[in-house]
This record gives structure tokens, sequence and C-alpha cells, in this order.
């Protein structure tokens, strides 16, 4: 996670309805509650093909998961929230792995926004994630990693890394993920243009692991949701959160 703008004033929870039909988007609010920090918390129709609709889950809340009808969540760790949830993809937060068998042989997510440090990220030095990821490959043979986790304004910091791929022979990850938000001065165009030119660079499968809007524009998220869905690159999106909690940093 990295540091969002979202007030920490109890002003409701909002619900974004999202109903994808014939391309086009619609949202809708429900009245407001006072039990909840204001977050985006959209409301995705369950989809049939890619890109799947999923959630970063920042509270441990089930009932969301089900509310939300999402496909896949996350919660930066190597457990489920529980049994009974979304498809779950477990999380090696800094390149590390603790719980997972070696014979695993699903998704899993490496590094949380490497490029920043405590309490955003994992904060790795690209030559240092690279070489976590040569160990996981071997720790985990049957494991579908997917790479990156990198705040949308990190090009410096993945030009290294992919540098240290190509000076160590190290064949490039099929699957990456990135984080997406849009803020003061990161426009949709820009945090767009920014992720066409890291897919361009990497190439490979693209799963977008965070995004939203810290101060709650609502354009801003229909416009980034939309253009995921035309990108045949992109497999797979996450939203933050469902409910932001108060320790956040």
């Amino acid at each position: 996670m990295k540091a969002k703008g979202f007030a920490p004033v109890l002003l409701g929870l909002l619900l974004l309805h999202w109903c994808f039909s014939s391309g086009n988007a619609t949202a809708q609010s429900e009245p407001p509650s006072t039990d909840h920090f204001t977050v985006f918390l959209p409301l995705v129709t369950r989809a049939s093909t890619p890109p799947y609709f999923g959630l970063a889950l920042a509270t441990p809340e089930a009932d969301d998961l089900r509310l939300l009808e999402v496909t896949w969540y996350y919660n930066w760790s190597e457990q489920p929230l529980t049994a009974n949830t979304a498809a779950f993809v477990p999380m090696a937060y800094d390149g590390k792995i603790r719980r997972l068998p070696p014979d695993f042989e699903g998704y899993l997510l490496v590094f949380n926004e490497p490029n920043l440090g405590a309490p955003n990220g994992c904060g790795l030095s690209p030559a240092e994630a690279a070489r976590r990821y040569a160990r996981l490959r071997q720790e985990l043979p049957n494991a579908k990693l997917v790479v990156g986790g990198w705040s949308v304004f990190a090009s410096d910091w993945i030009g290294d890394f992919i540098r240290e791929f190509h000076g160590s022979n190290l064949p490039l990850p099929e699957y990456w993920h990135v984080h997406a938000y849009t803020e003061a001065w990161i426009t949709p165009r820009v945090a767009q243009d920014f992720l066409t030119s890291y897919h361009n660079l990497t190439g490979g499968t693209y799963w977008i692991t965070e995004y939203g809007s810290p101060a709650g524009n609502l354009e801003d998220f229909r416009s980034m949701t939309s253009w995921f869905l035309s990108q045949s690159w992109i497999e797979r999106i996450a939203a933050y959160t469902n409910r932001q909690p108060a320790d956040a940093p």
C-alpha cells in the first residue's frame, strides 16, 4: 500500500455500482452511513472474461467480498481471509515466502511497491529485487509469479530492474502487476501513458493490483476503469479498497 489521501473523517461509505454493458459504465450511490470511512468501494458485475474484477482488501470484511461480487482478492499476505470467499491470490510482500509449500502451483503476487520504503512499500533496490525474484523461481518452480507491484511513477526503478534481468540472463516474467492511482498531477491520461510505457518495456500480461482516486474523483475512477477494459494486455484489476483502515499510512 502507499500513502493514501483519504480524509480520516467519518463521512460515510460511498458505494459505486458499476454496470458494464455495451462498453459503457454507469455509477450509482447508496445513502451515506456514519459507521465507516469514506472510500471508493466499487460494486462491479461479475465478469466472465478478462479483465477480472478484484479487490485489494485492506480491512478483513468477508461480507464485502460477497457484497461486491468480486472474482478475486488479495490482502498483502500469504493467507486468505476465510476459506469460503472469492478466489484468493497470495502475495510475497518483500519477495520472500513464509508459508507457501514448495509445490504451490497458483498465482503469487511478488513485491508491494518495492520502489518505496516502509510503511508504504517493501523498499528494495532493483538489484536485490531481481535476486529475490530469481530465488523465488527456484523455491516455487510451479508457481505463476506476478511480479512488480510498483507505483505508477517508478520509471527509473523499473528501468534498473529490467537491466538486472538482462545483465544476469534472467528471463523476464510472463506476468506483471502495478498500481495506478490518479492524483493532483497524475491525470488518467498520464497514468495510462505510464502504464503503456511499462508494458512496452516488459511485455507480458498485466494485473492492476491497486487503483483509485484518493481525492474521491469519480470521473477519474470511471475513466481508468473503462480504459483498463479496453486493453487486451490487462488481465485483472483490483480497486483499492473496501474500507480504509483508520491506522493506514
